[in-house]
C-alpha cells in the first residue's frame, strides 16, 4: 500500500483514476475504510478515504494532511484509558523524535528494557505508563513551542497560547490519574478525516 500525493481525476460520481505507481496503468478509486499501517501501528482506520485499486494489485489511499493526522493518532493513544501496547510506545517515541536511547535518557531506563517494551517481551506497567506519557507529553509541548519562534522571540505569545490550548484540552494530571492498570494491547482507532478539521483538505 501506498499513500498518494498527486489529484486523481473524478470520471463519474464516487469514482476516480489516477496512474498507478507500480505498473502505469490505471487505478480506480472510490471511499472506503483504510486500514493505515504504514504509521506502525495495526489498528488504525481512517474512514471515508479515497483508496484506490489496480489490476496490478498495488493498492494506494490519498491521505490527507498527514501531519496533523499523526497528531491526532498520538492525541487518541496519550488519552487511551488502558496501559499502551508496546507498538503504541514505538509510535509515540518516534512522533516526538526520540530515539530509544534518547527515551531512555528521558526515563531512566536502559535502552533495552526500552526495547522490551516496543517489541512486546515486557508489559508496560502503569507507573512505566504513566512516566512514558508525562515524557511524550513534555517533548510534543518542547517541538510545539520550539518550531517556528525567530531568535528575538517574535511568535512566542501565539505559540504559547496554542501551547496552552493543548495543555487545557489534554489534561494531563486527571488522564495520568485515570490510567487503568490493565494491558488490553493495541487500541483501535477510527479516523474520518472529513470530521477533524484539521485534516481536511481545502
Amino acid at each position: 500500500m501506498k499513500a498518494m500525493e498527486e489529484s486523481p481525476v473524478q470520471v463519474e460520481r464516487g469514482c476516480f483514476e489516477r496512474e498507478c505507481y507500480e505498473c502505469k496503468r490505471t487505478m480506480i478509486g472510490r471511499r472506503e475504510n483504510y486500514q493505515y499501517t504504514e504509521v506502525g501501528l495495526k489498528s488504525v482506520t481512517l474512514t471515508n478515504v479515497l483508496v484506490f485499486h489496480c489490476k496490478c494489485g498495488a493498492i494506494a489511499a490519498e491521505l490527507p494532511a498527514v501531519g496533523q493526522l499523526h497528531f491526532v493518532i498520538a492525541f487518541d493513544l496519550l488519552r487511551k484509558a488502558t496501559i499502551l501496547s508496546g507498538e503504541e510506545a514505538r509510535y509515540l517515541r518516534k512522533w516526538v523524535g526520540y530515539s530509544a536511547s534518547e527515551l531512555a535518557e528521558a526515563t531512566g531506563y536502559s535502552k533495552s528494557i526500552i526495547s522490551r517494551w516496543e517489541n512486546d517481551r515486557s508489559k508496560i506497567t502503569k507507573e512505566s505508563d504513566r512516566l512514558l506519557r508525562l515524557v511524550v507529553f513534555a517533548k510534543m509541548l518542547e517541538n510545539a513551542v520550539g518550531q517556528s519562534i525567530s531568535v528575538n522571540g517574535k511568535g512566542l505569545p501565539n505559540k504559547l497560547a496554542e501551547v496552552g490550548r493543548l495543555v487545557k484540552s489534554l489534561n494531563i494530571a486527571e488522564l495520568l490519574r485515570k490510567v487503568q492498570d490493565r494491558n488490553e494491547g493495541s487500541m483501535p482507532i477510527r479516523i474520518d478525516p472529513a470530521l477533524h478539521e484539521c485534516l481536511v483538505v481545502q
